[in-house]
């Protein structure tokens, strides 16, 4: 084991991969339909089931990132003008650069699938990549670079302000933070769940609340201080009997409502603003924290977490070009349980081996891959 390396967050980071892509299968899974509540007349009760606790999975793997990234990068010294150039060359800086590439190669097959270059000619097509490298987003029907790595800009930006938000978290006041956040966490996820619950049973009511978390920061950075007051021992007052409880009954009620969403016109999926998600996530974390000791060490999971950035974005091109190619074998009505199953094993599965060759070569291990040693 590496001096210092903390076991529980290379667990965490494999199973926030595994969400993650999850999502991506779960969402590419019911082809053809306009609605979930169309899905939801369509098919058995237990697809709808089957499909409700899947999703709810697959939303925990961004707010366990971003909590990975609270208990690591909120925990390390930065002090001055000197610190913040420091965090920004080392962890924004490869960052950028690895982006750039995937958002580069995303383009290049919308680009083609669309004949891009046929049909507006090569000025259009290069000032239209030129506009997606910028990460000015271009909403015309023949190019969505963005849909599957909306994570991107949003980490930017989080990764922008952690500086900061270290910087007043230790040299001031760690719990005058939870004022801020308060308020971002009424803003941004209590009330537009509210909104949502009343929508969905038949009431348009406007909830507004004018400290609006737009005026502050991003709520994503909710999740990123959760991750740094879990990991120095915030619920350390809650035996391990209770965080497993809380995190099994959050679970359960965020599959619950999701259920009852697919059985409604309206057919919302769960956001990542919902208050209900960070709470049963910062359980998740804590339970993961408590109950992975450092003699859980494996190579094999090591590895994965090594490479889970570089799987996210590998995984969309392999799990794509399935999606692509499933009807030409004769494999487009699969059941959508069937369809999940594939997409997610062959996606994830696939990416792994593809990783290992081609990060041999050492410009694609640091700068497509970002693999760090």
């Amino acid at each position: 084991m590496q001096s210092g390396r903390k076991v529980y967050l290379d667990y965490a980071r494999v199973l926030a991969i595994i969400s993650i892509s999850c999502n991506h299968a779960i969402n590419r899974s019911f082809p053809g339909f306009e609605s979930s509540y169309n899905a939801f007349l369509a098919f058995p009760r237990w697809v709808t089931v089957f499909r409700a606790v899947v999703f709810v999975f697959s939303r925990v793997g961004v707010p366990v990132f971003l909590m990975i990234s609270g208990a690591l990068l909120l925990n390390k010294r930065i002090e001055t003008k000197e610190d913040i150039l420091r965090f920004y060359k080392h962890n924004l800086g490869g960052l950028v650069i690895t982006s750039e590439i995937w958002i580069f190669l995303n383009f290049l097959v919308h680009a083609y699938f669309n004949k891009m270059i046929a049909a507006r000619g090569i000025l259009y097509t290069l000032a239209r990549c030129l506009g997606c490298m910028l990460f000015i987003d271009q909403t015309q029907p023949d190019l969505v670079v963005y849909g599957s790595i909306w994570y991107i800009p949003m980490i930017i930006c989080v990764y922008l302000l952690i500086p900061f938000v270290n910087i007043l978290l230790h040299k001031y006041a760690t719990r005058l933070m939870l004022i801020p956040a308060a308020l971002v966490a009424v803003s941004a996820m209590i009330l537009p769940g509210i909104r949502s619950i009343l929508a969905a049973a038949g009431y348009d009511i406007s909830i507004e609340f004018r400290l609006s978390a737009g005026k502050l920061f991003s709520f994503y950075l909710l999740f990123v201080i959760v991750g740094f007051y879990v990991a120095n021992d915030a619920l350390k007052k809650l035996s391990k009997t209770l965080v497993t409880f809380l995190a099994l009954f959050t679970l359960a009620i965020l599959c619950a409502y999701q259920y009852w969403e697919y059985t409604t016109p309206t057919g919302w999926a769960i956001e990542y603003e919902s208050f209900l998600l960070l709470l049963h996530s910062g359980f998740l974390f804590e339970s993961l924290r408590r109950f992975i000791p450092a003699s859980a060490q494996n190579r094999g999971v090591t590895y994965i977490a090594k490479i889970s950035f570089a799987i996210y974005f590998v995984h969309i091109f392999i799990m794509s070009g399935l999606v692509i190619f499933l009807p030409r074998f004769g494999m487009g009505g699969l059941h959508p349980a069937a369809r999940f199953c594939l997409l997610e094993a062959v996606s994830f599965l696939g990416s792994i081996p593809l990783i290992a060759v081609f990060s041999k070569i050492p410009l694609f291990k640091k700068y497509v891959f970002l693999i760090k040693d």
